[in-house]
């Protein structure tokens, strides 16, 4: 891993009381850890934009960081809500939302246009991507 994004898109992939051993250097000396995952607590999670339609809670991806993740945009996910369609659609926290009915994504509002351009009861085409993967999945947002 080679950056704190990096750690954080690895980490978020695994169930907490998950134990991990990291390999971190003590000035110029390896040391070996372990260290048990605990969920994040929810305050940590309060800060973006709920997505009702879509089941999920956004934040915009600060430039550095889309940079640092090779993407030109695109809004993150903070929380997938139980039984919404981004749960269903199998999207996880720390997933990048690029694209929404192949509408390219750089901001939180622009989800909302995307969607509209789709049609009520429609499916939407969703682009994302996870760690180093782009996927897409189609889901059908709540009215």
């Amino acid at each position: 891993v080679e950056s704190y994004s990096q750690l954080l898109r690895r980490i978020a992939l695994l169930a907490p009381g998950t134990v991990v051993k990291l390999s971190l250097l003590r000035g110029a000396k390896p040391v070996e850890v372990s260290a048990t995952l605990s969920a994040r607590p929810a305050a940590a999670t309060g800060s973006g934009t709920k997505i009702d339609a879509l089941g999920i809670v956004v934040r915009e991806l600060v430039p550095a960081v889309a940079k640092q993740l090779g993407l030109e945009g695109g809004v993150m996910i903070e929380l997938v809500l139980p039984g919404g369609p981004a749960e269903l659609a199998g999207l996880q926290p720390m997933d990048v939302v690029t694209e929404v009915n192949k509408k390219k994504i750089a901001a939180v509002a622009q989800i909302a246009e995307a969607l509209a351009t789709g049609g009520a009861g429609q499916p939407a085409l969703l682009k994302y991507q996870r760690v180093d993967v782009a996927r897409y999945v189609a889901l059908k947002p709540r009215d």
